[in-house]
């Protein structure tokens, strides 16, 4: 509502001082060249309010173009549509004041001046509504893709409108975790990700030295500490009950504590810290006891309830922690908040806490090592805070150098950020949908572009970019990946082929990034055309098992379909009918076995009957790529008819 009100409070008063001060002078008539136009005295008063009216929408536009050059990404920017709404009901509703003001006393207002008093009131409702008023509008733009009459049609379909339920990073490569929340889902797997860098360099760069390794390893046991078990703890709540209310109030304190990292050199306010960071641990293990929570939440906050109630804990044959003694674990967990003896656990975790955060922070490590980057950056994205958490990660990047003779290990550092910042920055597109700026569009595909020349460079080492050449290089292979053959090394083998899935993600949606910018036409159709070609015949079967290679290929199908249809309206002019003729015929190939991949599990996915209604109506890939599919199938065939 604030900005609607206040944007209308500018605009009133812009509108009101000029008519105070009598910008233009009252007069019935109007001069156009060497004609005089003559107006009765009430036609000029509106003749006067018009050009006013006119020249304060002016004045207040221009300001917010000028902003919107300036800084593209504030809430100014976010709530762009109540500012617009805002400055035009400024002047509607001064020239309707005065008009009442102006009215004879003892006369009844006149017909034109109720309405206008009731149509101002909806307008104000409307206005106020706040975000919603934008989310309305961009629904109704979406179902609206052209408006005909009197012999005028006016097309609004262009090709960055199709709603592609695709279009997006693809999964975690190699990940198993299925949350609804994006910075959750890494930060739950922060662990693991380190794990995973530390095999990264070793196999990337070969012999690396102990100090490096052992940074690493003191970061992961942090996380593994600290940041993974109430990580996973939240997102077993938010997948129960879809409750983002009390996770974003348990979140809260991280954040907090992050806010102070650059200050815990200080042993007095590191352990400060560490103690309300742990004292926010026993509340969020207590809530367990306190809410009820289900076996399926109480699983995900097993890694946190071990913390301080290991006893009642066990691990199974795969070390997953589970809870093994229901009775004595709430019994447990009702006494934490009233101990207070030398062996309570929450004295003893508190200084463990502090002790691992010097040992992590030795050495610059919150310069070298993005970690800390990235779990506060996972943060805030939970709490929907995207410009905080690309800053965040961006800020790291700028303050970020190779170490001589690191060079090779800083920089993966970087590319570990970066991919991170990838797939934050295309959920705060999605979010933003049609409305998205194109700056931010374009320094989303710029660190994509990053990203994905970093990934090449390590696949590289490997030979895993195996492409398959044919005669017809831009006509896919249209076929589904085969099982791997470089099974030499298991746990090599795992981590490139989680590489290769990184690789693919990314390249996937940076090309449907191109495909929905708004200056595709200009920047982006051959290079496009060329990328989609490579990535529909690189050799997926060493992909890793999730996401599946099938879903994964499906997708890439997908995306090559609609690059052939976009291509052929774009150069419809220099394209001759054969060659559009073949290239509709490949993205019909593509799609129709893009949908007889999908078929069998989307019908699964959509017919979840047994399941709980969050599973029930919980997102599925299958299906979304399914609907996308079907969705390029239909402008496939209008291009087919045109």
């Amino acid at each position: 509502m604030q900005p609607f009100v206040l944007s209308a409070l500018l605009s009133f008063a812009i509108y009101q001082l000029m008519a105070y001060i009598e910008i233009l002078p009252f007069r019935g008539w109007l001069r156009v060249g060497s004609i005089n136009i003559n107006f009765d005295p009430r036609a000029a008063r509106w003749v006067k309010r018009s050009l006013l009216a006119l020249i304060t929408l002016a004045i207040v536009f221009g300001m917010l173009f000028v902003h919107e050059r300036l800084s593209p990404l504030d809430a100014i920017s976010r709530n762009r549509t109540n500012i617009v709404l805002g400055f035009l009901f400024g002047p509607l509703f001064a020239i309707w004041l005065n008009t009442v003001i102006n009215h004879p006393p003892g006369q009844p207002l006149s017909r034109g001046l109720v309405l206008g008093g009731v149509g101002l009131i909806a307008f104000c409702l409307i206005g106020s509504a706040g975000d919603q008023t934008g989310k309305l509008f961009e629904k109704i733009g979406r179902k609206i893709s052209g408006v005909k009459g009197f012999g005028l049609e006016v097309s609004l379909s262009e090709s960055q409108r199709k709603n592609d339920p695709s279009q997006g990073a693809l999964p975690l490569a190699g990940s198993s975790s299925q949350s609804k929340s994006t910075g959750l889902g890494y930060a739950s797997q922060l662990d693991i990700i380190i794990e995973r860098d530390k095999e990264y360099v070793k196999d990337l760069f070969g012999k690396t030295d102990e100090n490096s390794l052992a940074g690493l390893d003191r970061a992961r046991e942090l996380a593994a500490f600290a940041i993974t078990p109430p990580m996973k703890c939240l997102a077993g709540w938010l997948e129960a009950n879809s409750d983002d209310t009390y996770v974003n109030e348990r979140l809260s304190p991280f954040v907090s504590a992050f806010r102070r990292m650059p200050t815990l050199d200080d042993e007095p306010r590191r352990k400060e810290v560490s103690a309300a960071f742990v004292q926010n641990l026993v509340s969020m293990a207590s809530d367990v006891e306190a809410f009820g929570a289900t076996k399926e939440v109480q699983k995900a906050c097993a890694p946190l309830l071990r913390i301080f109630c290991p006893s009642f804990i066990e691990a199974d044959s795969n070390g997953v922690f589970d809870v093994s003694d229901r009775p004595n674990l709430l019994t447990c967990l009702k006494s934490l908040p009233k101990q207070g003896a030398q062996n309570d656990p929450v004295l003893t975790n508190a200084d463990s806490l502090s002790e691992k955060l010097q040992r992590s922070m030795e050495g610059g490590a919150l310069a070298t090592r993005p970690y800390f980057a990235i779990a506060h950056a996972s943060f805030m994205m939970q709490l929907k805070q995207y410009e905080a958490a690309a800053t965040i990660l961006y800020e790291w990047l700028n303050q970020h150098q190779p170490r001589k003779g690191s060079e090779g290990i800083d920089n993966w550092f970087a590319l570990r950020a970066r991919s991170i910042l990838a797939a934050y920055s295309e959920e705060w597109v999605l979010k933003q949908g049609y409305s998205a700026p194109t700056v931010l569009r374009n320094e989303h595909l710029t660190n994509l572009g990053v990203v994905r020349r970093g990934f090449q460079d390590a696949l590289g080492k490997f030979q895993l970019l195996k492409v398959r050449v044919q005669p017809d290089w831009e006509a896919a292979d249209f076929k589904k990946p085969d099982a791997c053959a470089m099974k030499d090394d298991d746990k090599k083998f795992e981590h490139r082929g989680r590489l290769l899935g990184s690789y693919v993600s990314i390249e996937l949606t940076r090309i449907q990034n191109q495909l929905h910018h708004p200056d595709y036409k200009l920047k982006f159709v051959e290079s496009t055309n060329a990328d989609i070609a490579r990535l529909a015949n690189l050799d997926l079967s060493c992909l890793p098992e999730s996401p599946e290679p099938a879903l994964v290929y499906a997708q890439i199908l997908e995306s090559y379909a609609l690059n052939m249809v976009q291509y052929v309206k774009a150069r419809q002019d220099a394209e001759s009918s054969e060659s559009k003729s073949r290239r509709l015929n490949l993205a019909s190939r593509a799609v129709t076995l893009g949908l007889e991949i999908t078929h069998e599990q989307a019908q699964k996915d959509l017919n979840r009957t047994n399941a709980n209604f969050l599973e029930r109506v919980a997102p599925s890939e299958w299906v979304s790529t399914r609907e996308s599919l079907q969705q390029t199938n239909s402008e496939l065939k209008k291009a087919m008819d045109d």
